[in-house]
């Protein structure tokens, strides 16, 4: 008997594909960290600077994906 998985899309990946870009790059993955939004991550964050302006200067510094890719 086959156990069916069900897979669940990390916040990365889809922020990743959304984008159209199919490489997870740090900053996807900084990102996911910033949206989960936990305790820790978030003191750690706000000790430097704040969860916005962080979020804000890794979006900018994210290239658009190649179209076709």
């Amino acid at each position: 008997m086959h156990q069916k998985h069900s897979y669940r899309e990390s916040a990365p990946t889809r922020r990743s594909r959304e984008r159209g870009d199919r490489t997870l790059h740090p900053e996807y993955l900084l990102l996911g960290i910033l949206d989960a939004g936990d305790p820790a991550s978030v003191a750690l964050i706000e000790s430097a600077t704040t969860v916005d302006k962080l979020r804000d200067a890794v979006l900018a510094s994210l290239h658009e994906a190649p179209a076709g890719v």
